[in-house]
């Protein structure tokens, strides 16, 4: 009988000795258990944390406008598309050159002219031509053009006025109230081409 119970209790022993203590413990998100000295924790990927890696922590964090979340150690922020700013991706860029301009232009063989225009949001995002300029060659016309970075690009078009095409280029500077648009177009009516350039301030 004393044989017997020795035996029982040598295989509890060997039992209790062979289980692992983490066994039954659990990491949330693809965690990895981790087992010091019978002492159970997670070592949690990137993005996530508490006992079992079960807080996200970009849980909070939404992107609008085509943005995406990226991870810098811990610490979550929006990837925003060129078009887009802000700390959600919430603004459109092109609210930033929206606007009265006012400047002087300069024709080859037509001299100096001050220039009043606007500046409007299209109904067209990227990457088609997505603000329109109003006013800037003539009264009552209207060109599209697409706006991508600091640069804007005048496809060449209709400009019915003369009966004509134009087309163009240029980049703006400055942030805020101190917006400036530099741009240099050509007009083409017929056998006669005109080259121009402008520089323009945001009223």
């Amino acid at each position: 009988m004393k044989k017997s119970l020795f035996l029982i209790a040598c295989l509890f022993i060997m039992a209790a000795c062979g289980k692992d203590d983490c066994e039954d413990f659990v990491c949330a998100n693809n965690g990895t258990v981790i087992t010091d000295n019978g002492n159970c924790s997670c070592d949690c990927p990137e993005g996530f944390s508490g006992t079992n890696c079960e807080t996200d922590l970009c849980a909070d964090v939404s992107c609008e406008n085509g943005g995406s979340i990226t991870l810098n150690g811990n610490n979550c922020s929006c990837d925003c598309p060129e078009e887009f700013t802000g700390e959600s991706c919430e603004n459109d860029r092109r609210d930033e050159i929206a606007g009265e301009y006012s400047g002087q232009e300069n024709c080859v063989g037509g001299g100096g002219f001050n220039v009043d225009f606007s500046i409007t949001k299209s109904a067209n995002l990227y990457p088609q031509t997505n603000i329109v300029l109003n006013d800037i060659i003539f009264d009552n016309t209207t060109l599209n053009a697409t706006y991508f970075g600091d640069s804007i690009i005048i496809p060449e078009q209709p400009i019915g006025v003369i009966a004509g095409n134009v087309s163009g280029e240029g980049a703006f500077s400055g942030s805020g109230s101190n917006k400036t648009l530099t741009l240099s177009y050509i007009l083409i009516a017929g056998t006669n081409v005109q080259s121009c350039t402008g520089n323009y301030t945001k009223k």
